[in-house]
């Protein structure tokens, strides 16, 4: 099952795709504001991106968006705590 939504922040359109993810169509709400993470390509007319992580705007702690995210593990002498 593919869910498939497309959207904007003013400035352009973007198609946001999950594969076997259905849940995700009761998670997402019309004019609602959202922080979407992932890669951004280009399939065809369409900037496409394949199953982003999201949050609501309204959140208070960011989790996954609105900040760096480390994409490596740590190394024995480095630390997360800032």
């Amino acid at each position: 099952m593919i869910t498939k939504t497309k959207v904007s922040d003013g400035t352009g359109v973007v198609e946001l795709v999950w594969f076997n993810q259905v849940y995700i169509r009761n998670q997402i709400k019309v004019d609602e504001e959202y922080y979407f993470t992932g890669k951004i390509k280009q399939e065809f007319a369409m900037k496409q991106m394949t199953a982003p992580t999201f949050e609501k705007v309204e959140m208070t702690t960011h989790l996954m968006t609105g900040a760096l995210v480390p994409k490596y593990r740590l190394t024995s002498r480095l630390s997360l705590k800032v």
